[in-house]
């Protein structure tokens, strides 16, 4: 099990975009922060935090359908209803919108 680079073991969602592996952690299901991480999907690679963009610490945590990839495109929706964009394989990220209800889950279409 791979564990070194991220804050936490509990991982919440995961995803795949171009070569990389996206990944939810928090301390648990119920956490009050979250954040996202990548790697490489060849072996050997890095765990490192998503970053330029997307906040350090998520709100509560992107649970399983919360992260959705197509292409290019990334979303990922935290339990506040933040909903964070990538279109260029989570290389930079904007807010596309906040507060919306509660998400169970997000697609990209």
């Amino acid at each position: 099990m791979e564990r070194d680079g991220l804050h936490a073991s509990y991982c919440s969602a995961v995803a795949f975009s171009g070569d990389d592996i996206l990944v939810a952690a928090s301390t648990d299901h119920f956490a009050a922060q979250g954040r996202i991480y990548r790697r490489p999907i060849r072996p050997h690679g890095d765990i490192v935090a998503v970053e330029d963009g997307l906040p350090r610490w998520i709100n509560g945590i992107a649970d399983t359908g919360c992260i959705a990839t197509n292409g290019s495109a990334i979303v990922v929706v935290d339990r506040a209803g933040a909903l964070y964009l990538s279109t260029e394989f989570g290389l930079a990220w904007s807010r596309s919108s906040s507060e919306l209800p509660t998400p169970s889950s997000v697609l990209i279409c």
